[in-house]
């Protein structure tokens, strides 16, 4: 199954990202090579929480710079945390 484009981050968002992060893992501040985390999944997103529009889960706000250690462990703990950020996207957080 592939990911549906239109749920990646597009360029513009990676670059704010990476700026905002320093190039550096926002996690543990590890300074080499970093990937963009989805903070509420593609999969989760399209299949869990439809009413959460493509630009939202591709937007800044579900982007997080973490080295690929902290994206592993991000991956694990986030199945627990799913509801909390499609209520911080929807806007029901700060």
């Amino acid at each position: 199954m592939s990911r549906p484009s239109e749920y990646e981050f597009p360029g513009h968002v990676k670059v704010k990202a990476m700026v905002r992060a320093e190039g550096k893992c926002e996690e543990c501040g590890f300074d080499g090579t970093v990937q963009i985390h989805h903070l509420l999944p593609i999969y989760y997103a399209t299949n869990f929480y439809p009413q959460i529009a493509p630009y939202l889960v591709a937007s800044l706000d579900n982007a997080k710079v973490l080295c690929h250690d902290c994206h592993r462990i991000y991956d694990s703990k986030t199945a627990k945390e799913h509801s909390y950020w499609a209520a911080k996207l929807l806007g029901y957080l700060d």
